[in-house]
């Protein structure tokens, strides 16, 4: 399977394509929401707010440069979709880096 990931940021619009096989990627799929655009003349899946944080939580460990920029993401992620998330989804994201306690940090600071 493939996973394509859209990323928008003030520099440029970018689509990231992921070849899905391990568990974590297809479960991404799975939950993915399917969603209309250009007025409904397409539809397209979209990554819920907990993968992208996961795959934010992965860029982060793999590209020390990114950290902080991720992490601010990942806050913002958070803060927008908390009433929505499924923290336990997140927590086990951080797990696999061994980082639940930048988790835990991040969750104190930002009051949820």
């Amino acid at each position: 399977m493939t996973l394509i990931f859209f990323s928008k940021s003030s520099e440029s619009d970018r689509i990231d394509f992921l070849i899905a096989h391990r568990k974590y990627a297809l479960a991404m799929l799975q939950r993915a929401v399917l969603q209309e655009i250009l007025d409904g003349k397409s539809r397209i899946k979209f990554l819920k707010a907990e993968d992208q944080i996961g795959l934010k939580v992965q860029s982060s460990k793999n590209d020390p440069e990114r950290y902080h920029q991720d992490m601010a993401d990942i806050e913002r992620l958070i803060e927008y979709n908390y009433k929505s998330l499924n923290i336990s989804i997140i927590r086990e994201y951080f797990k696999i880096f061994n980082r639940e306690e930048e988790l835990d940090n991040l969750l104190k600071r930002i009051k949820c």
